[in-house]
């Protein structure tokens, strides 16, 4: 319709319509041209997911090994990159994290899990520099109730 109003060709009002891409640069394509896409290494996964094993526990009493994450995206992989010497981007931390199914953390601590337990796996790869003087407190409180074999909370002072 629109060629026979211009007086063109059908695939010339075809073409105008077509994005032009002779123009293009990297930043509009996901990878080069002719180029191989570079993946991650296997050994920075097996690395990752070794950390995000520790870093993120699974409840006590759970049936299915689901992972929690207790703390934020952004200091967890702060803490991953001062743990290993070849980071991965924050998009691939994400994107495996995902695929490990870890789960935020609710309020809900679980039928057996103990408060100060709770409370150090959040702070146990925050950096003392990062750390407020509450946040301190707490993780030596934290770290006293581990030495002392995880006795009743009622035993450790304040």
């Amino acid at each position: 319709m629109a060629a026979s109003l211009l007086h063109v060709a059908p695939s010339t009002v075809r073409n105008a319509k077509r994005k032009d891409s002779s123009g293009s640069d990297l930043l509009t394509e996901k990878y080069a041209r002719d180029g191989k896409r570079q993946k991650t290494n296997p050994e920075q996964k097996a690395e990752l997911t070794s950390f995000l094993d520790v870093a993120c526990p699974t409840k006590s009493g759970e049936r299915h090994n689901a992972h929690h994450q207790f703390t934020t995206d952004a200091l967890l992989y702060s803490a991953y990159r001062q743990f290993t010497p070849r980071p991965v981007s924050f998009n691939t931390f994400r994107r495996v994290k995902q695929f490990m199914r870890v789960r935020r953390a609710g309020r809900y601590l679980g039928q057996f899990d103990c408060s100060k337990c709770v409370t150090y796996i959040k702070l146990q790869h925050k950096s003392l520099a990062q750390m407020t003087a509450e946040e301190e407190h707490d993780l030596r409180r934290c770290l006293k109730h581990r030495k002392t074999l995880f006795r009743n909370a009622s035993t450790i002072s304040r």
